[in-house]
């Protein structure tokens, strides 16, 4: 059986994303997702809300580039 793996995210809710960094690091990010945003002609990214687990940064949206994330779990 060959399941397809596809990116699910349901606008308005809470993911934790960890995503590739700058050097081999890794950035968690904590937050709302917003949608999906043209980054360019031929990328696309995940547009996010952060909560305040990112202190100063909280409210502040970020983009993810779709080619970045490694992993996303949905937060309760």
């Amino acid at each position: 059986m060959n399941k397809e793996n596809k990116l699910e995210l349901t606008e308005g809710s809470e993911y934790k994303i960890t995503s590739l960094g700058s050097r081999d690091n890794l950035i968690e990010s904590y937050g709302v997702f917003k949608g999906f945003i043209s980054i360019g002609v031929d990328e696309t990214g995940v547009l996010m809300e952060l909560n305040s687990s990112h202190g100063e940064l909280a409210g502040r949206l970020r983009i993810i580039p779709l080619h970045v994330v490694l992993h996303y779990k949905r937060q309760r």
